[in-house]
C-alpha cells in the first residue's frame, strides 16, 4: 500500500509492481495524490491506482499483459501509432508485450490495473488447445466488461482482492492460491477475444491446475 504526493515515490512504486515508465503531472499546481494498494498472486498482478491530478503515463516495450478496469472516469491511450483507444466503466484495455503506451489519465480516475506474466498466459493456452504455439497471442484491445465471460473474470478479481484482506483466506494456503491463480488466467482466455480464438480451444483440457490431485497430476500440454 502507497500513498505520496512526490512523483518520484510514485512511479518507483508503479515500477517496481508493474513495467519501468516516465510520469509528468500536467498540472503542476494540482496535488499528486497517488494510492497505490496491490496484491501479487504468483503470475498475477493486481492493483488499486489513482492519482489526484492529471497524469501522463509514457511506458517502456511491455514484457507481460496488462489490463486496466476503470473504476470510475476512464484513460486515453496511444499504442505506438496506433489509434487512440478509450477505456471507461464496463471497458477494459488490454496491452501486449513489446508495445509501449502513452497515456492521458485524469485525476481522480481510479482503475484496477492487471499484470498476468506473459509465460503463464501462454502455457495456460498451450493447455487449452493441447498442442504449443505457432504465432503470437494477440488480445483484442478493448474488453467489453459487460459479457457473462468477463463478469466471471471480474468475480474472479473481487476474489483475489477480499482474500488478500484476510489472514487466514484462501491466499494463505498454496492449493487455494494455485486455483485461484488458474482461475484468473484461464478466464482471461475464455472472456476476451484473441489470436487464437476460434483454433479450436477445449475449456476442459484446462479444468484443474496442473498438479492438482483432482486432475491426477495431468500433464500442462495433453498428448
Amino acid at each position: 500500500m502507497v500513498r505520496t504526493a512526490d512523483c518520484d515515490q510514485a512511479r518507483d512504486a508503479v515500477t517496481r509492481l508493474y513495467l519501468p515508465h516516465r510520469l509528468e503531472p500536467l498540472h503542476r499546481s494540482a496535488g499528486l495524490d497517488m494510492r497505490l494498494n496491490a496484491v501479487r498472486l504468483g503470475a498475477v498482478t493486481a492493483g488499486y491506482l489513482r492519482y489526484g491530478s492529471d497524469v501522463r503515463i509514457v511506458t517502456a516495450e511491455a514484457a507481460h499483459y496488462h489490463i486496466n478496469i476503470p473504476l470510475n472516469g476512464g484513460t486515453q491511450c496511444w499504442r505506438g501509432a496506433r489509434e487512440p483507444v478509450w477505456n471507461y466503466p464496463r471497458r477494459a484495455v488490454v496491452f501486449m508485450p513489446g508495445v509501449a503506451v502513452d497515456m492521458h489519465w485524469p485525476a481522480g480516475c481510479a482503475q484496477l490495473c492487471v499484470m498476468i506474466t506473459r509465460d503463464e498466459l501462454e502455457r495456460e493456452l498451450e493447455r487449452l488447445l493441447g498442442r504449443p504455439l505457432t504465432h503470437p497471442l494477440r488480445f483484442s484491445p478493448g474488453m467489453d466488461l459487460t459479457t457473462s465471460a468477463a463478469q466471471t473474470w471480474l468475480a474472479a478479481l473481487d476474489l483475489l482482492e477480499r482474500e488478500s484482506a484476510r489472514p487466514d483466506g484462501l491466499l494463505r494456503h498454496p492449493l487455494g492460491a494455485a486455483h485461484l491463480q488458474h482461475l484468473l488466467v484461464h478466464g482471461l482466455l475464455l472472456a476476451q477475444p484473441h489470436s487464437y480464438r476460434d483454433e479450436g480451444m477445449n475449456p476442459l483440457r484446462a479444468a484443474q491446475p496442473p498438479g492438482d490431485p483432482a486432475g491426477r497430476g495431468a500433464p500442462a500440454t495433453p498428448p
